[in-house]
């Protein structure tokens, strides 16, 4: 159906996008000067990561039935830019705060598990910082993470939780910062598409068959780890993988929701820091007992923010 509006209810329509453009438009360079400012200046034993999804990789097959071009399966993927300080064990040259050297490492997570959630990004943060902390070795005091405001998987009343757990389920804090909207397009973009690219183009050329998550892990792990160039003051050490089943555990959070929270461009994990750790729990009366008292602390933290965003 054709609509027609004369050109001033165009023009006071967008006089009043303007008054909303302002703000978007300081927050959103400030943004970008603070992130390479931090960047720039990343202190020691700080670690910065940029978040995102990417889109789902379509399974194909080069000689495929017609059942399969109709019901094609979906991999999910969360890419996850990482900096760090070099470490000599590691990369061969140590780190100073006069001589800082920075490590860019891209890091993937791949599952047939379609949710795309808050929980997604808890067991992608968990692989994270396991293999900084314990195949690294990396001393890590507190984590800077850049990601878009979407509600189900960064901003959220169970990702503000989370965060405020940080110290207990990590052994340091984490601070999360989001972009403003439109502006969270970067290289985390372009790194899922690299790998998706270089998946389909192994299954036209017959070199690989992937169906499955686990088997473009695989591939990605033996065939695409170690970038083919590096180029900028920040290079590409290298590609690190993961994989994560569908079957894994995940603990719904309780709590009311959380409200007029889109102007809110920055969360730091420093709520809770004596909160027993899930793991530690030995029985499954310990366990209840650990998650009530997180669904608690979600619902006061849950207050606070309320309070806070009312109260300006």
């Amino acid at each position: 159906m054709r609509k027609e509006t004369p050109a001033s209810e165009l023009f006071q329509y967008f006089l009043k996008l303007l008054g909303d453009y302002t703000y978007h438009s300081f927050m959103a360079k400030w943004q970008k000067e603070q992130f390479e400012n931090l960047l720039a200046s990343l202190p020691q034993n700080h670690v910065l990561c940029v978040h995102d999804f990417s889109d789902n990789y379509s399974c194909r097959y080069q000689h495929e039935i017609q059942l399969q071009f109709f019901d094609q399966n979906k991999i999910s993927i969360h890419v996850s830019i990482l900096y760090r300080h070099s470490n000599l064990i590691v990369d061969g040259e140590q780190s100073t705060v006069d001589d800082p050297l920075i490590v860019k490492e891209h890091v993937f997570v791949v599952s047939d598990d379609n949710t795309q959630d808050y929980n997604f990004v808890h067991e992608a943060q968990k692989l994270i910082f396991t293999y900084l902390t314990h195949t690294l070795k990396v001393a890590v005091d507190k984590v800077h993470e850049f990601t878009d405001g979407c509600a189900g998987q960064y901003k959220s009343r169970h990702t503000y939780g989370d965060l405020s757990c940080s110290l207990a389920d990590f052994g340091f804090q984490v601070d999360r910062h989001f972009f403003e909207t439109s502006h969270a397009k970067g290289e985390q973009d372009a790194a899922g598409a690299n790998i998706k690219q270089r998946a389909t183009l192994a299954v036209i050329r017959r070199e690989a068959t992937i169906g499955s998550a686990k088997d473009l892990y695989d591939y990605l792990t033996e065939h695409f780890t170690n970038p083919t160039s590096q180029s900028g003051q920040v290079t590409l050490k290298k590609r690190v993988l993961f994989h994560i089943s569908p079957s894994r555990v995940k603990v719904q959070s309780q709590g009311t929701g959380l409200v007029a929270h889109l102007k809110c461009s920055m969360v730091l994990g420093r709520y809770t820091q004596y909160e027993p750790h899930l793991n530690s729990a030995r029985s499954l009366q310990e366990k209840e007992a650990v998650l009530v008292l997180r669904a608690f602390k979600k619902t006061l933290l849950h207050a606070r923010m309320q309070s806070w965003l009312t109260n300006g």
